[in-house]
């Protein structure tokens, strides 16, 4: 997929295009058909703007598994790309073009990232399907026809869904799915611009900062350990059994540590929000804070 993707890329950048409505459509088909899941996106939508706003501010994109639908609000795209003209600075002439380029693609494999957490579900008995089931919801019609025939009222079930909601809100940055759909899109973005990183050198280590950075999301330090997102996550949505399914998991934080680097390399457990020590953590804080991302 990457070297179609860095030719779609490369060919409207060198020829100081921005991304239009063919380059994402382009982009969907491309990612649903490498990745084989046009049994999640059937349908996309490009509109102009969106009436609401998530909690990292601006809604640029969603996806809509019950619709299996990739929405692109356009004009906020636009308003972000605005915003973000900070980080210009960190770029060549020849990399503006990309890195604008490379900022709304990110965005739209995020969201397609979310399509592929389903088949991920589905197909895969890994950790990573695993620890996406505590997360993923699926409020939809199969859902809301499974509760009613269990004899669940309307108003039992529409609060059921605002709770979840709601959860997903408040605990945003622990969320592992938005975790890896970041995490997973950075990663396909410096694996795509890797063949011409002659070209892109900053924006390249720009994408490894990004993918630090969300490597590190939702780690926090709490009275001398550093909190992992999952775990917190799923002790939040009272998953405690699920956790106990894991043979590295242990009820005492300090055990649970030591089991968890004992099987996962600190690459691993980053990804997917496992234990990290505090000084892993300070080490990869210097790393992040030490880039000209952080340095702009």
């Amino acid at each position: 997929m990457e070297s179609k993707l860095l030719r779609l890329i490369f060919d409207y950048s060198k020829n100081g295009k921005l991304v239009d409505k063919a380059y994402l459509e382009k982009l969907i088909d491309l990612v649903v058909d490498s990745k084989g899941i046009s049994k999640y996106v059937q349908n996309s939508e490009i509109v102009s703007n969106a009436t609401e706003e998530t909690m990292d501010g601006i809604l640029l994109a969603e996806y809509r598994p019950n619709r299996k639908l990739i929405r692109i609000y356009s004009e906020a795209m636009e308003r972000m790309l605005e915003e973000h003209d900070r980080y210009q600075v960190l770029f060549n002439g020849i990399e503006q073009i990309f890195y604008k380029n490379v900022f709304i693609t990110q965005i739209i494999l995020h969201e397609l990232e979310h399509a592929n957490q389903r088949k991920i579900i589905e197909k895969d008995d890994t950790l990573e399907s695993k620890i996406l089931k505590t997360s993923i919801t699926n409020i939809d019609i199969d859902l809301v026809s499974t509760l009613l025939n269990e004899g669940f009222t309307l108003d039992q079930i529409l609060y059921y869904i605002r709770r979840e909601q709601t959860l997903r809100e408040e605990h945003y940055l622990l969320l592992p799915d938005e975790r890896l759909a970041e995490i997973r899109s950075h990663q396909e973005i410096a694996r795509t611009l890797e063949p011409i990183k002659e070209y892109t050198p900053n924006l390249i280590e720009f994408e490894k900062t990004n993918i630090l950075e969300n490597m590190l999301r939702g780690y926090f330090y709490n009275e001398g350990v550093i909190t992992s997102p999952t775990l917190e996550y799923m002790k939040i949505r009272k998953n405690i059994d699920k956790l106990k399914e894991h043979e590295w998991y242990d009820e005492n934080d300090q055990e649970c540590l030591k089991k968890a680097k004992a099987t996962f390399s600190l690459k691993k457990r980053i990804t997917y929000g496992l234990p990290i020590d505090t000084s892993e953590f300070s080490s990869l804080s210097s790393s992040l804070l030490l880039s000209k991302k952080y340095q702009c």
